[in-house]
């Protein structure tokens, strides 16, 4: 069976050509991406030669085809107990860990395993890989170039080094990025159709992900990948990755920031966080938080003599339990905005100041609770599938006291 023969959909009105062979063995609960990563589908981490990393942790499962030095480490604390059944952890050479754990399944390797300080609570030390890491090799490359190949249908745009992805697709939208693009960034913010898939096609052989934030606007983070089929070289520091990686040919140098996803790369050396995050089971778990942007007489009562204001900026900020979320929507012409997509979690929304009008007071609104301070309503705390109606800020006009 060809590697694109066979489709897992998630939600039956898609039909992207991305999605993960439904494998028998397929576990969903333990796939940290929507996208089909081959062999590397059930890890947080597939690493094709050799593994260098201290003082962090991978969450997931670690799979590695050379040879693994790892000190001041932990991996697998977020997996569910397998009580020895799977592999936390597969080196098909040496390894040398010290100081530290694997959780929730065994440790198997091909070579040698000196462990001291090391902590195996609930699986064993075993010693017969099966993995064949050079077929993965060639399987990931090949999966990696048909990700490059498909047709690009989403637009970039640069404002002083911040790059804004827009697609419009609600299966797959696809963009690309050079790596000078990358290089220079200062923040990314990918706006699609809420739940739509995101592949990002990188080019070059030297790429540098630094110092710059991401923004997703529609997607979940595991509907999200960063696809480099000739890079060479991976620095990433300082910046936190909403997404996956695939970069079969990569050697990754990550410190100092944290990977939400999977990562696919040639060699790791580093202290990068890895978190493991499976997608959700569906998308109608999230609420929507929606409202209105008027501009009234000062003082007066909510809804009173109300004019509605189009093109007004709105940014939700949290933390859905994992990472920080930031989400940016604006009215329409009749005032309104909507924001869905949005996990439980607790988050605040500020509306941003409006040309020539003074802000006047926010209104919580109904099912998920919150508290207005200026410009600010905090304390919004969305449950699942319940959503947020009538989050209202108000607005007059500057030296009119009616």
């Amino acid at each position: 069976m060809s590697l694109f023969t066979k489709w897992m959909t998630r939600r039956p009105a898609k039909t992207s050509p991305v999605r993960r062979l439904e494998l028998e063995t397929l576990e969903r609960r333990d796939t940290p991406s929507t996208f089909d990563l081959g062999p590397a589908n059930l890890y947080n981490a597939y690493i094709l030669g050799n593994f260098e990393a201290h003082g962090s942790d991978i969450e997931g499962r670690v799979a590695i085809g050379g040879n693994a030095t790892i000190s001041s480490y932990s991996i697998g604390d977020k997996l569910p107990n397998s009580a020895g059944t799977k592999d936390s952890l597969l080196v098909g050479g040496n390894l040398d860990f010290s100081n530290g754990q694997v959780n929730n399944g065994n440790v198997n390797t091909g070579g040698a395993a000196n462990l001291s300080s090391f902590g195996l609570p609930n699986g064993t030390v075993v010693h017969n890989v099966t993995t064949d890491f050079i077929a993965a090799q060639t399987s990931l490359v090949a999966l990696s170039h048909t990700y490059a190949a498909l047709p690009v249908n989403g637009t970039v745009s640069n404002s002083f080094n911040t790059l804004t992805l827009t697609g419009t697709s609600t299966t797959l939208n696809v963009f690309t990025l050079t790596s000078d693009d990358l290089a220079n960034c200062v923040g990314l913010q990918v706006n699609v159709p809420i739940a739509a898939d995101v592949l990002i096609n990188v080019t070059g052989n030297n790429v540098s992900m630094s110092n710059f934030a991401i923004w997703l606007n529609g997607p979940n983070r595991s509907e999200v990948l960063f696809n480099m089929p000739d890079t060479g070289v991976l620095n990433m520091n300082a910046i936190g990755v909403p997404a996956s990686i695939l970069a079969p040919n990569a050697n990754v140098k990550f410190d100092n920031g944290q990977l939400n996803g999977t990562l696919v790369a040639w060699s790791f050396n580093g202290f990068g966080q890895m978190n493991y995050f499976p997608p959700p089971t569906t998308d109608i778990q999230n609420s929507a938080i929606s409202g209105h942007v008027f501009e009234h007489p000062q003082g007066t009562a909510p809804g009173v003599q109300t004019t509605p204001l189009a093109n007004v900026t709105l940014v939700l900020f949290g933390n859905d339990g994992f990472t920080n979320v930031t989400r940016i929507v604006t009215t329409d012409a009749n005032g309104n905005y909507r924001i869905d997509g949005v996990e439980p979690g607790p988050y605040q929304l500020t509306v941003m100041d409006v040309s020539g009008l003074n802000f006047d007071f926010a209104v919580p609104g109904t099912n998920l609770g919150g508290t207005a301070n200026g410009h600010t309503i905090e304390g919004i705390s969305p449950v699942a599938q319940v959503n947020g109606t009538d989050y209202d800020f108000y607005f007059f006009e500057s030296g009119h006291h009616f």
